[in-house]
C-alpha cells in the first residue's frame, strides 16, 4: 500500500514545480494567489508580508492529494485538491491526509496562526474538526467557528462558451489604462467589498486597482462616457485565470452590463474568435491565452447569469472535452482560541 506523505516547501518555485501538472481552476486559488504574491508590485500594493508563508503538499505515492498553503500574513489558509483528483478522493484518503496535516503543522508553526481556512467544504470541515480536536488534546482551548462565507467555484472553457450574442456586442468594454480610472472605480470596489469577507478602504481599493491597471487586470464598461461597471481579473497561472470581481453601478443595473463584461473577458482570455465585443486589445492577453477561466459565485441569484456566460454551474455539469466536474462547494471557516 502506498504511503501518504507530507512535504513542506520553503522555496516557492519548488512548490510550483511540484504542482504545475495540476494547474486547473480547482487549484487556481492556491497557485494563482502564490504567483500574485510573488509579483513585487502586486505584493507591495496589497502590503503583503510573507513571514509565515507555508506551502505544503500531501502525496500518496506520486499522486498529489491535497495542498495546504498560506500565501501571506493575514490571508486565509487554503486547502485545495486538483479537479482530476477531488471527486475521486476516498474517505480514507481524506481522513489520512487531514490527520497527517493536523499532526504535522504544529511542528513547523505556532498553532495559533491557524485561524481561517478556505477550500472545498468537505476538506475544510474535516480539517477544522480534526485540528480543534488535536489542539484540545495538546492543552490548547479551541473551538470551531460556524462558516463565515460559502460559495461555488466553477470554470469555463472554449468548449462551454456560448456563441457571441448581438445583444451584448454594442457594449464598449476595455482594459483600464490610467490611475484616474482607478480613482473613479475605487468607490465601487469599496461597496462591493462591504458585502463580502474582505472589507477594504478607499485608499486600499485605489492601491489595488492601480496595480491591476499596470498588470492589465482591470476591465471597464462605459455607457455614454461614464464608467458603468468593472470586472477585475487575477490569479494568473500558466493555464488559468480568475474573474475576481464583477460590479455594476446601481444606476446602470438591469441593462445586461454584468453579463456583457463576463462574456467579454472570458472570451478574451480563452482566445475565442470572434470576440463579439468592442474594445478588446488585438494583442495576446497578458500572461497568454488560458485553458480555463475560474470564478467564485457567492450568491445563488447570479448563478444563472454566469451559466449563460459558459460557466459550469448547473447540477451535474461536466466539461464536455474532459468530463471533469464543473464546480464544487467552497467554504471559509475559522478557529477560535481562548485562555484556560
Amino acid at each position: 500500500m502506498e504511503k501518504i506523505r507530507v512535504t513542506n516547501f520553503t522555496n516557492p518555485q519548488e512548490f510550483l514545480d511540484a504542482v504545475k501538472s495540476h494547474d486547473d481552476s480547482f487549484m487556481n486559488f492556491a497557485i494563482g494567489s502564490l504567483l500574485d504574491s510573488l509579483d513585487e508590485a502586486s505584493a507591495r500594493a496589497r502590503m503583503l508580508t510573507t513571514n509565515h508563508r507555508t506551502l505544503i503538499c500531501v502525496h500518496k505515492g506520486k499522486k498529489l492529494l491535497v495542498t495546504f498553503t498560506k500565501i501571506a500574513d493575514g490571508s486565509p489558509w487554503v486547502i485545495s485538491t486538483p479537479g482530476s483528483v477531488g471527486e475521486h478522493l476516498s474517505s480514507a484518503d481524506v481522513e489520512d491526509s487531514i490527520s497527517l496535516l493536523a499532526s504535522f503543522l504544529p511542528t513547523v508553526l505556532d498553532p495559533k496562526l491557524m485561524d481561517h481556512v478556505i477550500g472545498p467544504d468537505n476538506l475544510v470541515d474535516a480539517f477544522i474538526e480534526t485540528w480543534v480536536s488535536h489542539m484540545n488534546t495538546q492543552g490548547f482551548s479551541s473551538k470551531a467557528l460556524d462558516p463565515i462565507f460559502r460559495m461555488k467555484v466553477s470554470f469555463a472553457t472554449l468548449a462551454t462558451l456560448p456563441p457571441p450574442s448581438p445583444a451584448f456586442s454594442n457594449f464598449i468594454i476595455r482594459q483600464a489604462h490610467t490611475p484616474e480610472e482607478a480613482d473613479v472605480v475605487a468607490p465601487l470596489a469599496v461597496d462591493l467589498a462591504s458585502h463580502g469577507p474582505n472589507i477594504t478602504t478607499l485608499e486600499g481599493a485605489k492601491r489595488t486597482l492601480r496595480v491591476a491597471i499596470v498588470m492589465k487586470q482591470l476591465w471597464l464598461c462605459r455607457v455614454d462616457g461614464e464608467i458603468a461597471g468593472y470586472c477585475l481579473i487575477g490569479r494568473n497561472t500558466p493555464r488559468t485565470i480568475a474573474v475576481r470581481n464583477v460590479y455594476v453601478s446601481p444606476t446602470h443595473r438591469r441593462k445586461g452590463i454584468a453579463e456583457a463584461m463576463v462574456r467579454a473577458v472570458t472570451r478574451y482570455y480563452l482566445g475565442a474568435k470572434p470576440l463579439g465585443f468592442e474594445g478588446a486589445s488585438s494583442t495576446c492577453p497578458h500572461g497568454g491565452v488560458k485553458e480555463e477561466v475560474s470564478l467564485n459565485v457567492a450568491k445563488e441569484e447570479v448563478t444563472r447569469l454566469y451559466q449563460r456566460c459558459g460557466f459550469l454551474l448547473s447540477e451535474g455539469a461536466r466539461e464536455p472535452s474532459t468530463g471533469k466536474k464543473g464546480w464544487y462547494h467552497s467554504v471559509l471557516r475559522g478557529v477560535e482560541y481562548s485562555e484556560h
